[in-house]
């Protein structure tokens, strides 16, 4: 992950609940994530 400026928490939480394949780890990291 590569910014310019400042990074968001929620950036960050995205960024590490991710697999490389951009699925997330598990449905928890999932829900915290979409919009609902």
């Amino acid at each position: 992950m590569e910014s310019e400026g400042p990074v968001s928490r929620g950036a960050i939480f995205v960024a590490t609940h991710k697999k490389r394949d951009g699925s997330f780890v598990n449905n928890e990291a999932k829900n915290v994530c979409e919009p609902r």
